[in-house]
């Protein structure tokens, strides 16, 4: 309990820098420009996933049958950390536009091995690198905006990204000093099998709030998508204490899963702490989430309480989200869930594509979209039930 407590802190003050971080933005672009910003971070979250290509979610597993593994994990997401690296510098000498450069130099900090990590029982080590990262991340913007030399701007994110570079190279190392024996039974083959239905997965969920990012600019202008993205910082933030609670159990929950033992009370304790922070934080938020907006970003024209209602039902939802993304793992039936959001995709394209004839304002769409996550989540769970009553039965 005192290391969820510990760990908990950490995502605190994380998410309290980030959250102020994204406020001085918005102060300093103006909403139009913030809500630029936050677009092409969120599409560029996009690209981040497919680089990935869904190891994030299948490392713990990986390591749990073997440990060996990490060795061919370690160089392929380091391969991604080059490419996306090589990006990064032919950004800063090719463009002008300061609001990309952010979002590249955004995506580089903290991409680290949170699953490698976790598997070693080490998140707290984790979240203090973590945070020092977003530290160092959220100082040299803070710099870059007292610069007016381009020049400038650009040795300041090249210099961020040597940083982060150094501080994955120094992950690396701390995990071979540990001494994992290599293993060749892992191939780049069967990673990207099953990474894919995981990478599939992952871009087909994304759908449902990309398309909210896209209709609000179009509907309403940046400077609402602006106002949205604040508010949805809450739900940024939640997530953060979920992935916490996650990265505690899920590993227990695996090597019990691995070695065929019980695991339903481990289940239960993970679903009781996720519900109860979910349901904690909805009610705050509901309650006074618009008056927090207001009084860290006051604006007379701007009614930051618009969006509060959806905000606070998806804190709860995602509450349901995270548990069934480690179940579905667990059980490997990965392809079950990217089938399953394949259709809410379709369903999200159908609904964008007939906006105008089917919702009279931008909220009667947003709902429906959380409708559609409500159903597609009770079928995940309809098959996680299934499939471990199945295996439990004698």
């Amino acid at each position: 309990m005192n290391k969820f407590f510990r760990l908990t802190g950490y995502s605190l003050t994380t998410s309290i820098l980030s959250y102020s971080f994204n406020l001085y933005l918005a102060t300093k672009l103006g909403l139009e420009d913030f809500g630029l910003y936050t677009l092409a971070v969120f599409y560029a979250s996009i690209l981040l996933q497919l680089a990935l290509f869904g190891t994030n979610e299948l490392v713990v597993r990986y390591l749990h049958e073997n440990e060996g593994y990490i060795h061919l994990i370690l160089k392929l997401r380091f391969a991604v950390m080059g490419a996306l690296g090589i990006s990064l510098l032919i950004a800063t000498f090719i463009t002008d536009n300061d609001i990309y450069l952010l979002v590249l130099a955004n995506l580089l900090t903290g991409f680290g091995f949170p699953g490698v990590f976790e598997y070693l029982k080490k998140q707290e080590l984790y979240a203090k690198i973590f945070l020092i990262q977003r530290c160092l991340f959220f100082c040299s913007v803070v710099v870059l905006f007292g610069v007016t030399d381009v020049i400038n701007l650009r040795y300041i994110l090249f210099l961020l990204f040597v940083i982060d570079l150094i501080s994955n190279i120094l992950q690396v190392q701390f995990f071979y000093r540990i001494g994992f024996h290599k293993s060749h039974r892992l191939t780049y083959s069967r990673i990207i099998t099953e990474g894919k239905d995981v990478l599939l997965f992952s871009l087909a969920k994304m759908s449902l709030n990309a398309s909210i990012r896209y209709i609000i600019p179009v509907k309403l202008g940046l400077a609402m998508l602006s106002i949205f993205s604040l508010s949805w910082q809450f739900v940024t933030f939640t997530s953060l204490l979920y992935t916490q609670v996650t990265r505690i159990f899920r590993p227990k929950i695996y090597g019990l899963h691995e070695t065929k033992q019980n695991f339903d009370p481990l289940i239960r304790r993970y679903t009781f702490a996720l519900l109860s922070i979910g349901a904690c934080v909805s009610i705050i938020v509901y309650l006074f989430g618009a008056k927090v907006l207001a009084i860290l970003l006051p604006n007379e024209e701007v009614d930051y309480g618009i969006y509060i209602p959806f905000v606070s039902a998806s804190i709860f939802l995602a509450a349901f989200d995270s548990l069934a993304n480690v179940l579905i793992v667990m059980l490997n039936k990965v392809k079950f869930l990217r089938n399953l959001y394949f259709s809410v995709a379709i369903f999200v394209i159908f609904f964008m594509i007939f906006y105008d004839f089917l919702f009279s304002d931008l909220f009667e769409f947003v709902w429906t979209l959380y409708l559609t996550h409500v159903i597609a989540l009770a079928l995940a769970f309809i098959k996680v039930f299934n499939e471990i009553s199945t295996k439990t039965r004698p």
